[in-house]
C-alpha cells in the first residue's frame, strides 16, 4: 500500500475529529497486534526462516501510517485555528478605520453593532477546535509552538476585540465633534457664497449689452454651475443636518434665486447659440 496515496485520500474524505482518533487507534492497535504476535523467526524443519525484517517493515508501515495522520490532523486544526485569528484581525483592522465624514461614522457604528454575533461565532469555533486538539494530545503528539500560541492567541482575541471596541467608540465621538464642526463652518460658507451669487445675479439680470453676448453667455454659464453646486452642497448638507440632530436649514434663498435666473440664463445662451448659427 503507498502511504502517501493513503494519507492523501483519507483527507479528501474530510473525516471528523472523532474518526482520526478512532482510525489513528486502529493504526497504532494493530501495530501492536503485529508485534505480538508476529515471530522473529520460523524454524520448518531443517530450514530458520528470519521474518524480523518483514515484521519490523509491518509494524513500521502501520506507524508510519498513524503518524502521518496525526501531523495531517494537526496540519488541518492549525488551518483552523489560523482562520479564526484571520478573522478577529479583520474585526480588529476595521475597527481601527478612520472615518472620512459623519456618513462614515454611520457606517461604522452600524456595522459595529454586527460584532458581537461575529466574536460569539469565532469564540464557538474556537472551543470546538480547542476540544478537537485533545485528538493529539490523547496520542501523545509534540504540538509545535507556532500552534500552541495560536490556540493561546485564539482564545485571548474576544477581550482585544472587546478593548478595542471601547476606544473605537471613544475616537468616533471625537470625530463626530470634528464633523460636527466641519458642518457648522460649510453652513456659514454656504451661505456667504449665496450672498455672493445673489449680488451676481442682481448685476447680470440688469445687462442689455447684446454685442457681448458670448462674453455675458459665458459668465452666464459660470454663475449657473456655481449656483447648481451650491444647491447640491445644500443638499448635502441638509442630509448631514438630520444626521448631527440639526434643525434643517431649507435655503429657500438659493432655490428661489436659481428659479429666477433661469429665464436669463435661457435667454443668453439661446441668445448666443444662434449668433453662433448666424456666423456659420
Amino acid at each position: 500500500m503507498d502511504v502517501n496515496a493513503f494519507i492523501e485520500q483519507y483527507k479528501e474524505e474530510q473525516h471528523q475529529a472523532s474518526e482520526y482518533k478512532e482510525d489513528i487507534s486502529f493504526q497504532l492497535k494493530m501495530k501492536d497486534n503485529l508485534e505480538a504476535t508476529l515471530p522473529s523467526n520460523i524454524v520448518i524443519g531443517p530450514f530458520y526462516i528470519n521474518t524480523e525484517p518483514l515484521k519490523l517493515f509491518l509494524v513500521n508501515k502501520r506507524q508510519e501510517i498513524a503518524n502521518k495522520m496525526l501531523d495531517q490532523f494537526c496540519a488541518i486544526m492549525k488551518n483552523n485555528i489560523e482562520d479564526v485569528i484571520q478573522e478577529f484581525k479583520f474585526l480588529m483592522v476595521r475597527l481601527a478605520d478612520k472615518p472620512t465624514s459623519i456618513e462614515h461614522i454611520y457606517e461604522i457604528r452600524d456595522w459595529m453593532e454586527t460584532i458581537p454575533m461575529s466574536v460569539r461565532t469565532q469564540e464557538e469555533l474556537t472551543r470546538r477546535y480547542l476540544l478537537e486538539y485533545d485528538v493529539l494530545e490523547y496520542f501523545w503528539y509534540a504540538l509545535p509552538q507556532e500552534d500552541f500560541e495560536n490556540k493561546w492567541e485564539a482564545i485571548g482575541w474576544p477581550y482585544k476585540i472587546s478593548q478595542q471596541i471601547e476606544t473605537t467608540n471613544t475616537f468616533l465621538d471625537d470625530e463626530w465633534d470634528k464633523y460636527y464642526k466641519i458642518q457648522m463652518n460649510d453652513e456659514l460658507t454656504l451661505e456667504e457664497k449665496v450672498e455672493h451669487l445673489t449680488v451676481l445675479v442682481t448685476q447680470m439680470s440688469g445687462l442689455r449689452d447684446f454685442s457681448k453676448t458670448h462674453e455675458i453667455a459665458v459668465d452666464i454659464r459660470r454663475v449657473w454651475k456655481a449656483m447648481k453646486e451650491a444647491q447640491e452642497q445644500g443638499q448635502l448638507l441638509n442630509s448631514r443636518q438630520k444626521l448631527f440632530l440639526a434643525p434643517i436649514t431649507p435655503y429657500e434663498t438659493l432655490n428661489k434665486l436659481i428659479k429666477e435666473f433661469e429665464p436669463y440664463r435661457n435667454l443668453w445662451i439661446t441668445a448666443s447659440g444662434i449668433l453662433l448659427l448666424l456666423l456659420l
